[in-house]
Formats: structure tokens, sequence, C-alpha cells
């Protein structure tokens, strides 16, 4: 799992868990009105869909949740993308040097 501000050029590496579906939604935390969501929200609902999911579009949906859980009728939802990629350390040669 990983969230970055800036991501470098070379490369990034994230390892993703397998596990079965789980209906549970992470933030069990009342929002303070106005607070953003934020970058140690979004990790840690990344790290926990991604330990409880396979299927990326699983794992995005459970973030997805977890975001409108917390921004709730807050008319302030323009500008939210999420990119969730898997990258198998097979495919990029992880450990056999630069790519």
């Amino acid at each position: 799992m990983a969230v970055a501000t800036r991501v470098p050029s070379d490369t990034l590496q994230a390892e993703l868990a397998t596990g079965g579906p789980s209906p549970n939604v992470l933030l069990p935390e009342v929002p303070i009105p106005g607070e953003l969501f934020g970058f140690e929200r979004l990790a840690a609902s990344a790290g926990y869909w991604s330990t409880r999911e396979r299927d990326a579009g699983a794992i995005a949906a459970g973030i997805w949740a977890d975001v409108l859980a917390w921004s709730g009728e807050s008319p302030d939802h323009d500008d939210m993308t999420l990119l969730v990629v898997r990258v198998s350390a097979r495919s990029h040669g992880v450990g056999s040097g630069p790519l």
C-alpha cells in the first residue's frame, strides 16, 4: 500500500496483501465539520481495503465508501479522483535492479 503526494519519476513499489471480501467500513469516528479526509485517513483506508480485497474495483469501492461516509452531505465533492494500481514484483523485475 502506498500513498504518495509526489511520485518519483523512476519507480513506485507497493505490496498489496490478499484476502477475502469484507462488508466492514473502516471509519468509526465522527467527522468534524470542515475537516478534510486527509492523507492519513486515505492511507489507513487504502491499507485496510487492500488487505481485505483482491480486486482493484473492490478496493476502490471500499475507499470511496470511507471517503463518502466521512464527507456526508458536504457539497465539496468536486475534483475527486482515485486510482488503484497493483504492481506485481514479477512483471516489473523487483529485486533485479533498476528498471
